[in-house]
């Protein structure tokens, strides 16, 4: 699976959000997957759930500039794996050790719909999610936008 966006963040208060998709409940593990600040960082981060987290952080982003975020995660390859990307290149990847935990909740794009102080502050645009995780090579296209990637069904 594979989410994407340009964001421009204005300010920050918190985990505010990109996208995610909350857990049932809103308890822990909070959410299945999602790209918000860190905390009351500068940091973006990528998270996919399990009865764990695993994430992955950027590094500290400038206030007022557009940025591109892809997040992925595969859960068919030989060894189960997530990737974060800023601006067209790889922030970090790692294993996935167990089954991404599921729930029929929507993708909120902009928030958490658990926590409104979590709302993104900023602009969020060309927002794409994608039933497969993108490639590095896709993921460097759709940042360039050198060639659309198809939208597969989704």
């Amino acid at each position: 699976r594979t989410g994407a966006a340009w964001v421009f963040p204005e300010n920050i208060t918190g985990f505010n959000y990109v996208f995610n998709k909350a857990s049932a409940d809103g308890t822990y593990p909070y959410l299945h997957y999602g790209i918000g600040f860190s905390g009351d960082t500068l940091r973006l981060r990528f998270v996919v759930s399990s009865m764990n987290q695993f994430q992955i952080e950027s590094e500290v982003l400038e206030l007022g500039r557009w940025v591109h975020v892809v997040g992925t995660f595969d859960l068919d390859g030989p060894v189960p794996s997530m990737r974060f990307y800023v601006d067209g290149e790889l922030v970090g990847g790692e294993g996935v050790s167990e089954a991404i935990v599921t729930s029929d909740r929507n993708l909120v794009v902009g928030g958490w719909e658990y926590d409104t102080s979590e709302s993104w502050i900023g602009v969020i645009d060309e927002m794409a999610v994608f039933n497969r995780a993108l490639g590095a090579d896709e993921v460097r296209a759709l940042c360039l936008m050198a060639t659309p990637i198809p939208c597969d069904a989704i």
